[in-house]
């Protein structure tokens, strides 16, 4: 009897490490790695990877722009590191915005919200910009 119930321990020790080694893996299979040194759009809801973004914002648009309304960008902890030109995050003309968890630097404006509404700025780092958070309507 006890070897029936040694190999029944063993098979869910093994049962709950392969469906943990299964969750950890979908969660970063569902994030977005950006590709882009520039105008990057974000169109719907997106969790980046991890890891260090060079986005240089070279035509004063913003590194990563914010195209769409309702929608959450989570950087996920990833940082958006520009040359100290330009905008990280410009989000224009929307509605209903939630930017989280993103750490931000190196740019004239870390991030600038303008003419938008029900916009949440939520968790963010937005260091060694001239001008950290822009907001105007």
């Amino acid at each position: 009897m006890k070897h029936t119930r040694g190999k029944k321990i063993v098979f869910v020790v093994f049962f709950l490490f392969v469906f943990t080694l299964i969750n950890v893996q979908s969660v970063h299979a569902q994030c977005v790695t950006i590709n882009s040194t520039d105008n990057y759009l974000i169109n719907n809801t997106t969790t980046l990877c991890p890891g260090t973004y060079a986005m240089d914002d070279t035509d004063n648009n913003g590194a990563i722009i914010i195209s769409a309304n309702n929608l959450v960008l989570n950087c996920n902890g990833a940082k958006i590191q520009g040359n100290g030109f330009g905008q990280g995050i410009v989000i224009q003309y929307r509605r209903n915005v939630t930017l989280i968890n993103c750490n931000i630097e190196n740019y004239n404006t870390g991030i600038e919200v303008s003419y938008s509404v029900y916009t949440q700025l939520l968790e963010n780092n937005v260091s060694l910009n001239n001008n950290g958070i822009y907001m105007y309507y």
